[in-house]
């Protein structure tokens, strides 16, 4: 059922991207480069965005046309399209609206909060465990009782985010992204979660067919939209399997971006130097002469090797 499932939705996926670029074209829905990037990324001004829309479409019509209707399915692409619906308000505002800005900081911070609140809740209304989180390495479950909402909420807004921030070369998140979606493939097969099987697969076949269209040098820039949908989709997942302390090492690429740029804001401001070229991460490797691919590339083994990590400690944990 979930090849099934990833075939069907690379296809409908590439057919989606065929038809959108051109229509976000027309509308004008280009991206704006920041003048304080990397001038190498100047030349991608204009190139349309919000293509996380193909997420959505695709996702969608797949799983109705697998019929795949489980309360866990739902649960974890409505978290996708709840983060994703706050992405592609910011960037609708952005490009639609020609606010430069989009959402302010307070804004995106009470809609993310709200959205976490809203997964949480819907993840105690099927009965998933929200009292407690299993402790990796330790085989032990660590009751937290009511902390696991402040917690939890914590660990949403921070992948999300994180993930977001990884979105700044062509191909970066889609990449490590479906890396990411096949570690938690294979940790729903050791968990046993077989609708949960085939949505990762349809997520990885809408992936894969993004990148497509997404790898440098890239026709469309997923945006807001699609970045927060990858995230949402991803914290969703790690609370189906009890994996949410998981997250630092399988999401350990997202991690990386968005504590560089953290450490980058707190030294500048105390001491008006820099610990890195350009945060994040990514545009310091690329400031230090490596192309879009290579990063991508160092990135993606990065990626591979904690993945690989996580699904050990997953599995010697079963045993």
């Amino acid at each position: 059922m979930w090849a099934l499932g990833f075939i069907i939705s690379l296809g409908i996926g590439l057919v989606v991207g065929h038809f959108m670029i051109p229509l976000l074209h027309r509308l004008k829905f280009g991206q704006s480069i920041r003048e304080e990037g990397p001038q190498s990324h100047q030349k991608k001004q204009g190139t349309p965005t919000m293509g996380g829309i193909l997420f959505m479409v695709t996702v969608v019509l797949t799983l109705v046309i697998m019929q795949q209707f489980s309360g866990v399915t739902w649960f974890v692409v409505g978290s996708a399209f709840i983060f994703g619906g706050i992405g592609l308000l910011d960037d609708a505002i952005k490009i639609v609206m020609r606010h430069n800005e989009g959402l302010t900081p307070i804004q995106k911070l009470v809609l993310q909060l709200l959205g976490a609140i809203i997964i949480i809740f819907w993840a105690s209304k099927l009965d998933m465990n929200i009292t407690d989180f299993w402790v990796p390495l330790f085989n032990t479950v660590l009751p937290v009782g009511i902390f696991y909402w402040p917690l939890m909420i914590f660990i949403i807004m921070g992948t999300t985010n994180s993930a977001n921030l990884t979105d700044g070369l062509d191909g970066l998140l889609t990449t490590v992204s479906i890396i990411i979606f096949l570690a938690f493939f294979a940790i729903v097969k050791l968990y046993n979660e077989p609708n949960s099987l085939v949505v990762i697969a349809v997520m990885i076949g809408a992936c894969l067919a993004f990148l497509f269209y997404n790898h440098h040098p890239a026709r469309v820039f997923m945006g807001d939209t699609g970045s927060f949908f990858i995230g949402g989709m991803a914290v969703a997942l790690s609370m189906v399997t009890k994996t949410e302390l998981l997250i630092p090492l399988i999401c350990f690429t997202y991690m990386i971006e968005a504590i560089s740029d953290i450490i980058q804001v707190i030294v500048y401001k105390k001491t008006k130097r820099r610990v890195f070229r350009m945060a994040p991460l990514h545009h310091h490797f690329e400031l230090g002469g490596r192309t879009e691919n290579q990063v991508v590339r160092l990135f993606s083994l990065i990626t591979l090797v904690t993945c690989a990590l996580g699904i050990a400690i997953f599995w010697i944990e079963l045993l």
